[in-house]
């Protein structure tokens, strides 16, 4: 069942707000008031090294979620729409993972500071899984400080470790994390017929492999550094884990 997260962005807070959406009559409008929103006037070191001293709002959902297509507001205030982001960047990091993966950059166009500004749509997650979401302001339209809105999320169910242990009394996997092959150990109970792995994004990177036997070794040499879910498969039933691959 798919939900929305709303990242309401208050004036002056450093932390975003998990709320529903109750600034405005219509849901898509977005109010002139230069109270509303977030303001950033000063750059500070980012939670991703790698955009080192920036303008930056990070969110922090709680536990993994599944994230999909969103909706995003600029700086909406008539007295200062140049304070208004033309140019973003979005980063994402899993629970657990100490790096972060960029979705990409964006362009954003500035308000017209009317009371029936409904925003626009932004960035499409695609279904990947995420607990942090960081946005990285590169750009504005020429004002002293950087401006945003708000951010409107959808989202899937959350996902937690109740499906990894689930999942563990079928089977094991290991080493976790790797660098060449994992080894799946599968209970003599499971009735699965074929491996398949996935990356973040619900991709396959390899497809079904037929089981044989009750142990198993997967080559993921040719894989990049991540996270990947080992899924055991049997008619419409799968069981999943998550492995790491680290490469040197």
């Amino acid at each position: 069942m798919k939900q929305y997260i709303n990242l309401l962005f208050c004036f002056a807070l450093v932390s975003l707000l998990a709320i529903e959406l109750s600034a405005q009559c219509n849901p898509y409008r977005y109010n002139t008031s230069p109270h509303s929103g977030w303001m950033s006037c000063e750059v500070s070191e980012s939670p991703n090294i790698d955009r080192g001293e920036s303008h930056w709002l990070h969110y922090d959902l709680g536990i993994n979620h599944t994230l999909h297509s969103s909706w995003i507001w600029n700086h909406n205030s008539i007295t200062s729409l140049t304070n208004g982001v033309i140019s973003y960047v979005v980063d994402y990091r899993v629970e657990g993972e100490d790096f972060w993966t960029e979705l990409g950059t964006y362009s954003l166009d500035l308000s017209e500071g009317s009371a029936f500004y409904a925003g626009v749509e932004g960035p499409d997650f695609g279904g990947l899984t995420a607990r942090y979401v960081l946005i990285t302001l590169l750009q504005n339209g020429g004002g002293d400080c950087y401006g945003f809105g708000e951010w409107k999320i959808e989202t899937g169910e959350a996902l937690s470790d109740i499906d990894e242990i689930a999942a563990a009394k079928w089977f094991t996997v290991y080493p976790n994390p790797t660098n060449d092959n994992i080894t799946i150990d599968i209970s003599q109970e499971n009735s699965a017929h074929s491996i398949e792995l996935l990356d973040l994004l619900g991709k396959s990177v390899i497809g079904l492999t037929p089981l044989v036997g009750h142990s198993q070794t997967l080559d993921i040499r040719s894989l990049d550094s991540g996270i990947y879910t080992v899924c055991l498969v049997g008619g419409s039933a799968r069981n999943c884990q998550k492995i790491s691959v680290i490469k040197d």
